[in-house]
């Protein structure tokens, strides 16, 4: 089975940055590589509650999977071609679940999972959405993110049991470079990162500043990642950053093309 996975920071809306003008190019980059699934991050209520919003825009193709619709970190999927059996979110022991100035609530520190079946094939793959945490003080951010992945790893292998699959991918910005903390405890314990086996792949780094192009290289400044673990054979054919979409976040989204068998 051949699928498309992207991972896209959208920038959330707490300070000054304008959502409702930015959900056109957000969505125009999902439609420009048209993924099967999208892990969002950072995806605020004002995300939903404008007039043309971002799930609004892209609802023709793409189904939000769960009924909350308050995430922080939501699963969408190509609805024509998947159907969802199973989903959830897992708070991280320190998350927090909490009501924003503007309206609504988010779930923020939270992963967020979904069992996905093709239609076809009835084939079965478990995705997990998240976003490791950042804080201004290092040492809290070590502790909390060593924690956080050690969770992670728990919890793929608690599903991947539960669910007799053999295929999972974690999407999510993981405020961390390929060797630091999430991404060496996950690796460590079986995770692979597709980039790393790509067969196809660019170098670019995934964050800079708003309307910034991006800069450094994949080793030195991407902190948004696309791993798997599973039992089943898996072929990277191409790793991209989209590069296209820098007046909209200041995250680059990340699209892996991949074959599981």
């Amino acid at each position: 089975m051949e699928i498309k996975i992207m991972t896209f920071n959208v920038l959330n809306g707490w300070n000054t940055t304008n959502i409702g003008e930015r959900d056109d190019l957000a969505a125009s980059a999902v439609f420009e590589k048209r993924p099967d699934v999208i892990g969002f991050q950072e995806f605020d209520d004002c995300y939903r509650l404008t007039e043309n919003s971002l799930p609004m825009l892209v609802s023709e193709h793409y189904e939000e999977a769960g009924e909350s619709r308050t995430t922080w970190n939501p699963i969408f999927y190509n609805k024509e071609r998947f159907r969802l059996i199973d989903c959830g979110e897992i708070p991280f022991e320190k998350g927090t679940v909490y009501e924003y100035p503007r309206g609504g609530f988010s779930g923020f520190r939270t992963i967020s999972y979904a069992l996905l079946e093709e239609k076809k094939s009835q084939e079965r793959l478990l995705v997990f959405n998240l976003h490791y945490d950042m804080n201004k003080n290092w040492q809290i951010t070590i502790g909390n993110q060593a924690h956080e992945s050690k969770q992670v790893v728990e919890l793929a292998n608690n599903l991947l049991d539960k669910y007799e699959t053999g295929a999972l991918f974690v999407t999510g910005d993981y405020n961390s470079l390929v060797d630091g903390i999430p991404c060496v405890e996950m690796l460590k314990n079986g995770f692979i990162d597709t980039r790393d086996i790509a067969l196809e792949k660019d170098d670019i780094g995934t964050c800079a500043k708003l309307g910034d192009s991006l800069g450094g290289d994949y080793k030195s400044a991407a902190i948004d990642h696309v791993f798997f673990k599973g039992n089943k054979e898996l072929r990277v054919i191409k790793y991209e950053t989209v590069d296209s979409i820098r007046d909209a976040s200041d995250h680059a989204p990340v699209v892996v093309t991949v074959e599981i068998n």
